[in-house]
């Protein structure tokens, strides 16, 4: 048998095909002539085609559905677990697949607007001056639904104020006594 060389597996990756000429040849002294195949059935015959595999497939594969958006409201982040798997279904280097089809394992998620208001304290228990006229104080803040605190620029306009006018009473003069020194 005269066998020719393997043909170029017929994939690129997972099982292929390959195929090979076989012949029937008659040796003469230095010379060999091509024969009918009947003439070396008594020869077991070499097979003239294989399965091969160049290297396994892989491709991308998306493992998880997206995460709920990063924020609850405004522009956030949500991803999705997205792997390489070969075709024997084991997780594999990225590298083992096609990167362009790479499918996006993260993007944007717009949740819509976020509600802008302002937050308040109570006024302050006492007033800044003992007597006569001062001021009771209380916070001011502008969140963005109940859990990120703003610029007070972000709430616009209509700022409630800070501080309310209060008096306790007049002040009456305060006597005291006053000691000098002693004198000669």
């Amino acid at each position: 048998w005269d066998l020719g060389e393997w043909s170029e597996c017929s994939k690129s990756c997972g099982l292929g095909m390959q195929h090979r000429q076989v012949l029937c040849r008659q040796v003469y002294a230095n010379r060999s002539l091509t024969v009918q195949l009947h003439r070396c059935q008594h020869l077991e015959k070499p097979e003239r085609t294989s399965t091969c595999q160049l290297k396994i497939c892989s491709e991308w594969q998306i493992r998880t559905e997206w995460t709920s958006c990063s924020v609850p409201c405004g522009v956030g982040q949500r991803t999705r677990d997205v792997k390489c798997v070969s075709n024997l279904g084991d997780v594999v280097d990225d590298e083992e697949c096609n990167m362009k089809l790479r499918p996006n394992d993260i993007e944007n998620c717009d949740m819509g607007p976020c509600a802008k208001s302002w937050f308040l304290t109570e006024w302050s228990d006492r007033c800044s001056a003992e007597c006569g006229s001062g001021v009771r104080t209380r916070s001011v803040v502008c969140m963005t639904n109940h859990i990120s605190s703003l610029p007070l620029e972000g709430c616009g306009h209509n700022r409630p104020t800070e501080s309310t006018p209060c008096d306790n009473g007049p002040c009456l003069g305060k006597v005291e006594w006053f000691a000098g020194s002693w004198t000669q």
